[in-house]
């Protein structure tokens, strides 16, 4: 079964015949507790660089203890010239993944093989609000990195920077396509393009980053700094184009007849907060100013992900979870002359607030 999900990769032999050693060793140590092996990343995507690639395997098991992960470590210690990578989940560990970072279940989803039992990634749901605040606020955060990065490094260091930011942002832009219906399973080569047409980035840059990754193609040095800000503007561009609709126009829309569109007590309350203010109540009781809009799914940002926390930078531009109404203001109007018949006119001041006192030629109020 190994050998034939290796099948039409193209890796070394020798990574291919790691990994078909590697399995059934890992299958005999954990028995019926191993769900299933998966294999992922570049090795399954393209894009995979002997001596600098991880081989990354999925261990989908029961429990993980700690003698799990010594076993497992021990296993692949003797491969380690190939790199093999063993990551050992729970089922429970793989739905917070999809619930907090579902990029990483979308792309070992869209781009694994099978070696052993079962896959669950089908069943896992991988909404679009949880990914795209997810993209959000990992792009954000990667670009406040490479921004600190390139302030403290050496003029030798930048290539390096370069090839890594572009490196883990790719998988990141590539996801970014998701939200938009377009395919992003293809090789890396591939995806480049699809990403700078979907999201409007700069393809030029894009190239140039991708000759540098994956082709060894390094620029002059003098050329650098240009490079470093035109990638920064490709990141930041691809954040603009993740902000949700509502942040570029935030419009009412208009009210809709009675008969065209029934609106839930809930939605009602939202789109006209002061509705109840044109009805005079039954029973008067202390009002309250109306509370803030609630922040929708993409306002929040999602929980950190697995490589690395979000940093202070981050949480520091998070956007808000909730917006807060301002409070009425008082009425400017002096106060009404007692009518003929008394009326419950002070019922409807709130609690909080003490009426003024009557006019002293004023008939007191019948209690």
């Amino acid at each position: 079964m190994v050998n034939d999900a290796l099948d039409g990769l193209g890796l070394p032999s020798a990574v291919s015949q790691a990994v078909a050693d590697s399995v059934p060793r890992l299958v005999a140590e954990y028995g019926p507790r191993l769900a299933a092996v998966l294999l992922y990343g570049s090795a399954v995507q393209g894009g995979y660089r002997p001596g600098r690639s991880d081989v990354n395997l999925l261990l989908l098991l029961d429990t993980v203890r700690a003698a799990d992960l010594t076993a497992a470590a021990g296993h692949c210690a003797a491969r380690r010239a190939v790199q093999l990578r063993p990551v050992l989940l729970t089922l429970d560990d793989l739905r917070a993944v999809a619930a907090s970072t579902p990029s990483i279940v979308l792309d070992i989803r869209g781009q694994h093989r099978l070696l052993h039992g079962e896959s669950p990634l089908g069943k896992l749901p991988c909404g679009p609000n949880a990914l795209r605040a997810q993209l959000r606020v990992e792009l954000r955060d990667k670009l406040f990195r490479l921004r600190a990065a390139y302030a403290g490094a050496a003029p030798r260091e930048l290539v390096a920077l370069l090839d890594r930011s572009y490196g883990s942002l790719l998988h990141l832009l590539r996801n970014a396509l998701r939200l938009h219906g377009r395919p992003a399973d293809s090789t890396p080569l591939v995806t480049l393009g699809e990403v700078a047409r979907t999201l409007k980035l700069d393809l030029d840059t894009l190239r140039r980053l991708h000759a540098l990754r994956f082709e060894g193609e390094v620029p002059e040095r003098s050329r650098l700094p240009g490079l470093f800000d035109a990638w920064c503007e490709v990141i930041t561009a691809a954040l603009r184009q993740l902000e949700p609709a509502s942040k570029s126009s935030k419009k009412a829309p208009p009210a809709a007849p009675t008969e065209q569109l029934a609106l839930t007590p809930a939605e009602t309350s939202a789109a006209v907060p002061d509705a109840a203010a044109d009805v005079a109540p039954e029973a008067p009781a202390p009002s309250t100013p109306p509370a803030g809009p609630a922040a929708g799914p993409d306002e929040s940002p999602p929980a950190a992900v697995p490589d690395e926390a979000p940093s202070a930078a981050a949480a520091a531009v998070a956007e808000p979870v909730a917006e807060t109404t301002p409070e009425p203001a008082a009425s400017d109007q002096p106060p009404p002359a007692a009518p003929p018949e008394p009326e419950p006119a002070a019922a409807a001041v709130p609690a909080a607030e003490v009426a003024d006192p009557p006019p002293a030629d004023a008939p007191a109020e019948a209690t």
